[in-house]
């Protein structure tokens, strides 16, 4: 009678433990490629993770980045970043955090990453297995070229990754909506 119980303990524990296999929400899935698909959407951006270097280790070792932030994960609640998809155009306005390689272009007024205007190489791939969809695209600020790797999520969470041809790489967590109208 003992070994039954202990057994039946031990398949409990088993089954409850399972993980659920990669499966994803469908409705979940399908709404949030709905949106992407139809092209009106922004990207609200929560935290910055800059690639630590040792200046940004020198900020934080100082106190200067705010209670919460450290080298690698920067708080942006509060703060202006987004990125926005209007049929074709896009609009980026995304705070930076971290090392330019060279100097600041002429006429620049902050170091942020700013576009507006249509993207190049731009390719939206769905994984229907997995529910999430990645977007890249490169585009061109001045003397300064970006590649941008977005990934969203059934739950409409998404990472976006930068790399730049000036500055060290970049990437943010951020939350998908549709586009509101102004």
């Amino acid at each position: 009678m003992k070994a039954i119980l202990k057994l039946s303990v031990v398949l409990l524990i088993l089954v409850g433990c399972k993980g659920s296999d990669g499966v994803v929400n469908s409705v979940e899935a399908q709404q949030t490629q709905a949106m992407l698909d139809a092209g009106n959407f922004e990207i609200d951006l929560k935290t910055a993770n800059p690639l630590a270097s040792n200046e940004l280790n020198q900020l934080q070792n100082s106190g200067l980045l705010g209670v919460g932030n450290s080298a690698g994960r920067i708080n942006l609640i509060g703060i202006t970043s987004y990125l926005q998809f209007k049929g074709d155009n896009l609009k980026v306005y995304l705070p930076y955090y971290g090392t330019r390689r060279m100097g600041v272009t002429m006429g620049r007024d902050n170091g942020a990453i700013e576009f507006d205007g249509v993207p190049t190489d731009y390719k939206s791939t769905y994984n229907e297995q997995k529910g999430r969809t990645q977007i890249d695209f490169s585009m061109r600020e001045g003397s300064e070229n970006y590649d941008v790797i977005i990934t969203i999520y059934p739950n409409r969470n998404a990472f976006v990754n930068i790399n730049s041809s000036q500055r060290n790489s970049i990437s943010y967590d951020g939350v998908v909506s549709e586009l509101k109208e102004e």
